[in-house]
């Protein structure tokens, strides 16, 4: 069974789906891949797309993260209550972080914008459906900071991290107007 953690910035910190509503089963987490939005110009008689831009001006655009359900209501009665839980948890306002335990240790930044049905079919109880959640950064992010006790112990770190084995990165930028910082991620920073 696939874990699937919601954290909605309220202070509770991370819970499980199954905690919050027990009634329904995770079967499949499926972030699509990221997405680079780049400027491109084209030259006459010139062939393809020149590429303006510096690498580290490339951005990520937003990307669908498709989640699979089952629920079992066992009664006719539960179904549409239990749906209508369901709707009431995802569908919000405002972002709020998923995450899985396929994916140790990242969190993704999300809405669900409620463009998901769950059907009833005539005698059954039970059903499975998709919910796409849209990942407003269009990368995922270290569920730790630098700020958690332990940062660098290995249970805090997972393979594709990027995160180095040296564990003494120590940086103070007090009264300096240059400065270099290691990053162990995919995503180049953009410090303005």
């Amino acid at each position: 069974m696939v874990k699937l953690f919601i954290d909605f910035n309220n202070g509770l910190g991370k819970q499980s789906l199954d905690s919050l509503l027990p009634q329904f089963e995770v079967l499949s987490f499926l972030p699509e891949a990221p997405n680079i939005n780049r400027e491109t110009i084209t030259i006459p008689r010139r062939h393809g797309l020149i590429l303006p831009q510096h690498p580290r001006d490339v951005t990520y655009g937003e990307r669908k993260i498709n989640v699979e359900f089952y629920l079992n209501a066992l009664k006719h009665e539960n179904f549409y209550m239990y749906r209508h839980q369901l709707y009431a948890l995802l569908v919000k306002p405002f972002p709020y972080y998923i995450s899985s335990d396929l994916w140790p240790n990242r969190r993704f930044l999300v809405t669900c914008d409620g463009n998901f049905s769950i059907q009833k079919e005539k005698e059954k109880t039970y059903n499975d459906f998709s919910v796409e959640f849209t990942n407003i950064t269009g990368i995922a992010e270290s569920t730790f900071t630098t700020k958690d006790k332990q940062y660098f112990a290995r249970a805090k770190r997972t393979f594709g991290m990027n995160i180095p084995p040296n564990d003494q990165l120590n940086y103070s930028f007090k009264n300096q107007k240059r400065f270099s910082v290691f990053n162990p991620g995919d995503v180049q920073i953009n410090p303005l």
